[in-house]
């Protein structure tokens, strides 16, 4: 216990607030140098936007940066598969439908080769539309991302605070202290907001772009999956077909046109949801459409570039969000990313 410590009041190297899919891969990054980590977070560990979204880190990215990081995080996942066989991740094809019009801008977002791929790689309730090509070659990942939190924190050294809202903060560098709404307080030397979806704008320094929040849905198709079922791609609609052999089901994410919504007061699916969902599904798989069944909404952080940002200022904790929908795809090389920040800040 350091000086400063008491038993009311413990110390940690780090304390990191949020124990999403990125605040759970720095806090397993963190105490691999040695650091004593503390993870707070006002539900439980990848309960909150992480427990929910449909994780797939795919090869597609918008911009060179996008592409570092993207390749970044799925050599370090590559690594801990190798590391943790048990882990809750697994590869799967991943095939892409795009009007043939557009597919030069798909490769473009690409990280790896894109090649011709017969229809029959599909499941057989999906239609190919005639003005439609069928491109594959490259894997995507999926994690069962609570599962994989857990495992990611399950480790000496992490110290996990659940059900503890954190009310503010105050200190600095080297001596930062988390209120949390018990009462009761927490000190470490480093503080880091991971927030997700619930980071404000007090948050941020002065003069940062503002967080924004947007609606995610994904509608559960009653069709059986199997484990050998590809990802499967719109790219003409930013949506995606997810087979969950586990559930004996596929779910259906896309993107709703709904901003600034709020973690704790998300909306039901709307009308508006389901008429793209149906609209979608007439286009490419009208025989699915009377298999919709319920639907999971939860809402992200998203940032310009549709990246993690990651931000520093004197005095203040380092922030990091803006998974943008891809939290799970990012989070090893955003959690990098602080790392170095908070090196450079010692």
């Amino acid at each position: 216990m350091s000086p400063t410590a008491t038993p009311d009041v413990p110390d940690f190297d780090t304390v990191i607030v949020g124990a999403g899919v990125l605040g759970c891969a720095l806090a397993h990054r963190l105490v691999g140098t040695g650091r004593r980590v503390a993870l707070l977070d006002r539900r439980t560990v990848g309960s909150g936007c992480s427990g929910h979204a449909g994780a797939i880190a795919s090869p597609l990215a918008r911009n060179d940066r996008l592409r570092a990081l993207s390749a970044h995080s799925r050599r370090w996942y590559a690594d801990y598969r190798r590391q943790r066989p048990d882990a809750p991740l697994r590869t799967l094809p991943i095939h892409f439908l795009c009007a043939e019009g557009n597919t030069d801008a798909l490769r473009e977002r690409c990280t790896e080769p894109l090649r011709p791929t017969p229809e029959a790689a599909l499941p057989p309730w999906i239609a190919v539309p005639g003005d439609t090509v069928v491109l594959g070659g490259p894997e995507a990942l999926h994690g069962q991302v609570a599962e994989l939190c857990r495992v990611l924190t399950g480790s000496a050294g992490v110290t996990v605070y659940e059900c503890a809202p954190v009310l503010g903060w105050s200190g600095g560098p080297g001596a930062f202290t988390a209120e949390l709404s018990d009462g009761r307080r927490v000190r470490a030397r480093e503080l880091v907001l991971a927030k997700g979806s619930w980071l404000a704008a007090a948050d941020l320094p002065p003069g940062a772009p503002p967080p924004r929040t947007k609606k995610i849905v994904s509608y559960v198709l009653d069709l059986p999956a199997g484990p050998a079922d590809p990802v499967v791609y719109l790219a003409d609609h930013d949506a995606f077909l997810l087979p969950r052999p586990e559930r004996g089901q596929w779910w259906l994410s896309i993107t709703s046109p709904e901003w600034d919504c709020h973690p704790d007061d998300v909306p039901a699916a709307s009308p508006d949801d389901l008429r793209i969902v149906r609209a979608v599904l007439a286009a490419y798989a009208p025989a699915a459409v009377s298999a919709l069944r319920g639907a999971s909404v939860h809402c992200d952080s998203y940032a310009g570039d549709g990246g993690p940002l990651v931000t520093t200022a004197p005095g203040r904790p380092v922030v990091v969000h803006g998974g943008s929908g891809s939290g799970f795809r990012y989070a090893p090389a955003a959690a990098d990313a602080v790392l170095g920040a908070l090196e450079v800040s010692r």
